[in-house]
């Protein structure tokens, strides 16, 4: 009892009963003030993960404003400056980039989807009118003839970025791209025997395999950070329309494209969204990023001022600029 009342001034009462409480007592003051102490920084946590949440988001257009200091300002600060993220999203977003992303979302990243679900319907109508020309189409035959897709899209995913690309721009390859697509159907839609439709299903595979490899990147080097994500999503977007577009055509009930007639048509089609976008993308923009390491900051402004407000120029010249520096150092 002694022990407590030597080293703590405040266990000065006598007697065991009345030491026992003393000590009772504070002991339970310590808990009080541990659990306060706990309660304190819980709160204190609490108030900073709610400021993080509801801070603004913020890009390089958006002004520095100190944040509020009540929950009621934080609110309204809060629904303002997304207002201001929506109008500024849809400000950055002009014809030309537009033009520009419809141009390749037809021309490459459809035909991606196309290639893809052509097959799908087509075997009864394309075999029989090969077998009513007196040739043959086995099953195996049909087999490579489908999966030649994947091997074109292998080569076409190292041909778009690390050959052609290394000589011209994002652009140029996509352009390029279509002499494949044009090779592609030609031979399937015209092929003597089935071996040739084997073929063209290795060219169209080159085709999707560098819309694989090189639309992404495009888009991403030509958008704005405010609408980025959105744009990227325009490429698995024309993929899926494309499969839609040649489920449909080739659905034989629904008399469109599927028959034995018919069937050569649609092979075609690509050949058309193709041809649209050799006429539009060469009037477009360049990837800025390709540009300023080939040709230079003037160049990648240029193209950069047909894209983004004026204002927002020389910050993504500065971005650009880190980007190939570090590309470089890698």
């Amino acid at each position: 009892m002694s022990l407590y009342s030597s080293h703590n001034p405040k266990l000065s009462l006598t007697g065991s009963f009345a030491s026992s409480l003393n000590l009772a007592e504070y002991q339970q003051q310590e808990i009080d003030h541990e659990a306060l102490r706990k309660e304190k920084k819980k709160e204190k946590k609490k108030q900073k993960q709610i400021a993080l949440r509801q801070s603004p988001r913020i890009d390089e257009r958006t002004p520095l404003r100190p944040l509020p200091r009540d929950d009621s300002s934080i609110a309204d600060y809060d629904s303002s400056s997304s207002s201001g993220d929506s109008a500024n999203a849809v400000g950055t977003i002009n014809a030309t980039l537009l033009i520009t992303i419809a141009a390749v979302t037809l021309g490459s990243s459809l035909q991606f989807g196309y290639a893809t679900g052509v097959m799908n319907n087509s075997e009864a109508f394309i075999m029989q009118y090969f077998h009513d020309q007196g040739k043959e189409y086995t099953l195996m035959g049909w087999g490579t003839t489908v999966s030649s897709y994947g091997i074109g899209g292998l080569l076409g995913s190292v041909i778009g970025p690390k050959v052609i690309g290394r000589y011209c721009g994002r652009r140029a390859t996509l352009l390029w791209n279509n002499v494949f697509l044009f090779l592609s159907s030609v031979l399937i839609a015209l092929a003597p025997e089935w071996w040739y439709q084997a073929i063209g299903r290795i060219f169209v595979g080159i085709v999707a395999g560098v819309a694989t490899a090189v639309v992404p990147t495009y888009f991403s080097e030509i958008s704005p950070i405010a609408v980025r994500g959105a744009v990227g999503t325009m490429h698995q977007l024309g993929i899926t329309v494309g499969i839609l577009v040649s489920q449909a055509l080739s659905t034989p009930s629904l008399n469109l494209l599927g028959s034995v007639d018919m069937w050569k048509w649609l092979f075609f089609v690509p050949v058309v969204c193709g041809f649209l976008e050799l006429l539009i993308l060469p009037f477009c923009p360049e990837s800025p990023s390709y540009l300023y390491a080939t040709q230079g900051k003037e160049a990648a402004r240029q193209s950069l001022e047909r894209l983004l407000p004026r204002d927002s120029v020389d910050q993504y010249l500065e971005n650009i600029k880190a980007e190939v520096f570090a590309t470089r150092g890698s």
